[in-house]
């Protein structure tokens, strides 16, 4: 698979990268000096806003927001625009005077809102345009007329909610969960839910748990609506990517089961959970996608691509001379059980806890941590630019995070846990290290025997794997990660449906500055939107908030084919509420065109 390296075989990796010697080679191959604390991207510029030519950039420190230079930039760094301001209203009187001050201009500028900025597509304000960053309108505020609501601003984040979830009131234990919920604590809600994202289990997506919603108009209206009132309009807003005003309010609709639930962390080889190379299931054959659906509340599973491989030279170019089998590589499981049990409590907070798995799970899981802890600070931190350049790198690294699933002192196993249901989703604290990552994600609606899902598995495997034999290069050095749910009422969810539909949402996430990366994403897309249905139905629809030009070719319109039936809701919701497109960036202007 590979020409062998040059380095002599048998010599372990520990004693290698030990040495004073190996560290001087890890010297000579970080061709930079590096401040301490620096967070350092290589690779893809951002793309310039209006679709002109990227920015040139080789490393920078990133920064979610507006840098001094005046520019903002996206948490991926895939989108760098020059906003002519930038705004952070508090209350719902800030966000009216600020569209009083825009209206006074001539003409009235665009606006965008932004919140953590963590999608990688390009949903941002445009040159020249307005930036509210809405992430301080974050009040949090039960209904004492039915305690399973609670009110939140746009800039609420999943940590924060879950915390709240989490606490007491008034000496006794809320015991409240989201029935669904994205995995990251630092987003915000204005802008998960307003881009459809979908959170894991046997549950609806996140946007179906909104049952109220206030945004401003263009013209400093305000507007309530409830989805018991219209439920057809409200499922068009709330998911309507911040093109019908400025979002200052949801309600959502929490569980108030008070029960815990069971966290199962196992690994398994990945033809125990995939079959094997282009295998799809037969009648009375093992299904095992099928069975981890019909298995428990929830789901998430990880490909960790090379991790069945030995590595004795890290800084190999090229891959050691052993035959790959994909399918003998690891994939951590978590599975999630509801119980009749109640979560015990020892504090009021559950973040900046290590998992039960291990404590060393957050940085085995981490890009930056991992070479840090398993180099040392001084020549870890400059080989995370250097990340995605070297196979055998990512192979040591998927051995290591492999780990962080493992019982202490074995290999293989299982690891039991009961937590609330905020700590069981938020475990992912590593992704918000300082190291973006590429993220390309679809949403795969899955035939009754899930044959749609093992093809969209196996396309990325097989993807993955052509790149390495053919080109030395571990493109998919990250994860593959997979989660699945229900349908969505919303009608731009990428898993719109009715009762019964299961999706399965896939990703594959890669360092910055991975060699032949947009290649690799492109045909990885362009394959996930060929598959059908066994009716012979569109199966595959692009996540909105993880389907940038940066990493695949012809982005947007693969975006606008895809949902061509559903967008006219979309333009027609945002005539309605901003008839002068105010809120209206390139990209959806693009998305509205004949």
């Amino acid at each position: 698979m590979g020409l062998c390296s040059s380095t002599t075989h048998g010599v372990r990796w520990e004693d290698r990268w030990g040495s004073p010697g190996c560290k001087k080679t890890l010297h000579q191959f970080c061709d930079h000096k590096m401040k301490k604390g620096q967070a350092i991207v290589t690779g893809t510029s951002a793309p310039k806003a209006g679709g002109g030519p990227a920015r040139s950039s080789t490393s920078f420190k990133v920064l979610r927001g507006v840098s001094k230079d005046g520019e903002f930039r996206n948490w991926a760094a895939t989108v760098q625009t020059a906003p002519a301001k930038v705004l952070k209203p508090k209350s719902i009187r800030d966000v009216q005077e600020i569209l009083s001050q825009a209206r006074c201009r001539n003409p009235m500028p665009k606006i965008r809102c932004v919140g953590s900025g963590h999608s990688w597509t390009h949903l941002f304000a445009d040159d020249g345009s307005w930036v509210l960053d809405t992430s301080g309108i974050n009040d949090i505020v039960w209904s004492s007329d039915c305690p399973t609501q609670v009110s939140i601003g746009p800039g609420v984040t999943p940590g924060q909610l879950g915390t709240y979830m989490d606490s007491k009131e008034r000496g006794r234990w809320r015991g409240l969960f989201l029935p669904s919920d994205v995995v990251l604590e630092s987003v915000t809600y204005g802008g998960t839910i307003s881009s459809a994202c979908h959170g894991t289990g046997k549950t609806q997506t996140l946007p179906d748990y909104v049952i109220k919603m206030s945004f401003i108009k263009w013209d400093g209206t305000q507007v309530d609506l409830s989805r018991a009132e219209d439920p057809t309009g409200f499922a068009i807003c709330v998911a309507s990517f911040g093109l019908v005003g400025v979002i200052v309010g949801f309600t959502l609709q929490l569980d108030g089961d008070n029960k815990a639930i069971r966290v199962t962390d196992s690994k398994v080889r990945a033809r125990d959970l995939f079959l094997e190379h282009n295998e799809l299931p037969k009648p009375g054959g093992p299904n095992p996608l099928r069975e981890a659906w019909n298995g428990g509340y929830a789901v998430e599973a990880f490909y960790l691509a090379a991790s069945s491989l030995k590595v004795t030279n890290i800084l190999s170019t090229e891959f050691e001379d052993q035959r790959w089998d994909p399918y003998d590589d690891i994939c951590p499981i978590k599975t999630f059980q509801r119980t009749n049990r109640a979560v015990k409590k020892d504090n009021d907070n559950f973040l900046g806890y290590d998992q039960k798995t291990s404590t060393r799970f957050d940085r085995n899981f981490s890009i930056s941590d991992f070479l840090k802890v398993n180099l040392g600070t001084e020549v870890g931190l400059p080989l995370v630019a250097k990340f995605g350049d070297k196979p055998a790198l990512v192979a040591f690294y998927s051995r290591t995070a492999a780990k962080a699933f493992e019982p202490v002192g074995k290999e293989f196993g299982q690891v039991h846990y009961e937590v609330s249901l905020a700590q069981a989703i938020h475990w992912q604290k590593y992704i918000s290290d300082g190291y973006p990552t590429s993220d390309t994600e679809v949403c795969i609606k899955c035939d009754p025997d899930f044959t749609s899902a093992y093809k969209a598995i196996h396309a990325a495997i097989g993807i993955t794997k052509t790149f390495a034999e053919e080109e030395d290069t571990l493109p998919l050095n990250v994860a593959m990660e997979l989660r699945m749910t229900k349908h969505s009422n919303s009608p731009l969810s990428p898993a719109y449906g009715k009762e019964g539909d299961v999706f399965l949402w896939l990703e594959v996430l890669s360092a910055a500055g991975t060699p032949r990366l947009k290649d690799f994403t492109t045909r990885v897309a362009d394959a996930w939107l060929a598959i059908r249905l066994k009716d012979g139905s569109q199966a595959a629809y692009p996540h909105w908030a993880k389907w940038s030009d940066a990493y695949v070719a012809g982005a947007d319109a693969k975006i606008k084919k895809a949902y061509a039936s559903r967008l006219p809701y979309l333009r027609n919701a945002s005539r309605q509420f901003d008839p002068n497109g105010v809120f209206v960036n390139d990209f959806f202007a693009r998305l509205f065109a004949p």
